[in-house]
């Protein structure tokens, strides 16, 4: 069963620290150098102090990014910037926001902890790989500050709703906090201290399957930092504050979901690599050539295929925007691993990562990705901006992975590729808080 417990969160003091919109940030991994050096100037509380650090020279063992947060922390909490909540509470979250057709949409979850466990072995499931890296520099993070500074995001089913009950009434109340975000979503928090609610949720929470939708890195570096623990003090006996990670829960049956496309901008090809690429996957795809400056249009469009179509867009230097729709499902199963399910295998990012960027262009996308010579955008302008502009050779657009698929492959155990989905919206970092001590 998955195991939750509220917890004593660490929230901003606004009297203090100053505006609730000053203080908080997108996620770490979405934010450029030009951004993170902003909001280090933005205000001297802004929680990228703490969670994305600048280096500075001389940095070393002693004295970096991570002692400095840890510092800091320490000192928002001794001179009050920072509060610890004075009794064990889940944290309602309620993000409001618009979608490109004009549509409003809301999607309300509960704050908690939930007990650590092996990815893919009990109630906690993975859908994505992740790198390295990322996972090195929020255990270096973890380790020195000895704090969640923001959440892994997890789904659970749930057709009756019966955690919406309580959370709906938590939300009656005028709330901690209500701030505009870096996306123009309105995001709402509440604190639920009500003994009796906090056991009918977890009550309810008991036999659910989570299903990881954001933050690997976060639940991976938490394990790593567990098991770390647990061999440095090895008599500790019953549950530690390093036994848990922050989470935020959201009921995928009620609430309504949004999964964006990400695409890739790529570089490091050999000159020219355009007319052999494109001579080779008439092979595989079908080939529409449409004006380039309908970009936008057409990977809109493409979202709504029939999911058994699989559709990639390609935009190179120059030229049009090439539209490649594979002819022959059968020849992914000569190309991913036989212990591939259906699921992943006709995923499109699949076919993008095994056919088009290993078959036919010859690259190995683990060491791109480390050498930044494959790059992750939302935007389609953005993708075409960058390729015209010459910082990358060529852009591939992407569908959004579908909600069903997601939960088949991570109900099966198996992971996707790295930024297969995109959940929309993301959680900002700074609006609560766990410090495991």
């Amino acid at each position: 069963m998955a195991q939750i417990r509220p917890f004593r969160g660490l929230v901003y003091d606004v009297s203090r620290a100053g505006a609730i919109g000053e203080l908080i940030t997108p996620p770490y991994d979405v934010i450029s150098p030009e951004r993170q050096k902003a909001y280090h100037d933005r205000n001297p509380h802004n929680i990228i102090h703490l969670d994305f650090g600048l280096e500075r020279p001389g940095d070393d063992e002693r004295e970096n990014k991570y002692v400095r947060a840890a510092r800091m922390l320490d000192e928002w909490l001794d001179e009050g910037s920072l509060l610890r909540g004075e009794r064990p509470a889940f944290y309602v979250l309620e993000q409001e926001y618009t979608l490109e057709d004009g549509r409003r949409r809301k999607r309300t979850g509960f704050i908690g902890l939930v007990k650590l466990e092996e990815l893919g072995s009990g109630k906690v499931l993975p859908h994505e790989r992740t790198l390295s890296k990322p996972r090195a520099d929020r255990l270096n993070l973890l380790r020195a500050t000895r704090a969640n500074l923001s959440q892994v995001f997890a789904l659970f089913g749930d057709p009756a709703g019966g955690v919406e009950q309580e959370l709906e009434k938590a939300s009656r109340r005028p709330p901690l906090f209500e701030v505009d975000d870096y996306q123009r979503v309105t995001n709402r928090l509440w604190v639920l201290e009500d003994e009796d609610a906090i056991r009918r949720v977890s009550q309810v929470m008991r036999d659910k399957v989570l299903f990881i939708a954001d933050g690997h890195h976060r639940y991976e570096t938490a394990l790593a930092y567990r098991d770390e623990m647990r061999k440095t003090f090895p008599g500790a006996r019953g549950d530690q504050p390093y036994d848990y990670v922050m989470m935020m829960m959201v009921n995928m049956d009620v609430q309504e979901m949004t999964i964006l496309p990400t695409h890739r901008v790529v570089r490091g090809l050999p000159a020219g690599f355009e007319e052999d690429f494109l001579g080779r996957s008439k092979e595989f795809f079908d080939v529409l050539e449409v004006d380039r400056g309908q970009v936008h249009k057409k990977v809109s469009e493409m979202q709504d295929l029939p999911v058994e179509l699989h559709q990639l867009g390609f935009l190179g230097k120059e030229g049009p925007l090439r539209l490649l729709r594979l002819k022959d499902h059968g020849i992914m199963g000569t190309l991913v691993p036989p212990e591939y399910s259906d699921a992943l295998r006709m995923l499109d990012v699949t076919v993008l990562h095994s056919l088009v960027f290993d078959h036919l262009l010859g690259i190995d996308t683990e060491i791109a990705l480390l050498r930044g010579d494959i790059s992750f955008e939302k935007s389609t302008e953005a993708c075409a901006r960058q390729v015209e502009d010459g910082h990358y050779q060529a852009a591939f657009f992407l569908r959004g992975t579908k909600m069903e698929q997601m939960r088949e492959i991570a109900a099966r155990r198996e992971r996707m590729p790295q930024k297969s989905t995109f959940f929309y919206p993301k959680l900002p970092t700074g609006l609560v808080m766990y410090r495991l001590d």
